[in-house]
């Protein structure tokens, strides 16, 4: 589980800077 959930949490931030 975590390993999904910390590089799913970098696209999200990634996505969020971009999409902002």
């Amino acid at each position: 589980n975590g390993l999904w959930v910390i590089p799913f949490t970098q696209v999200y931030i990634r996505v969020d800077l971009g999409g902002a």
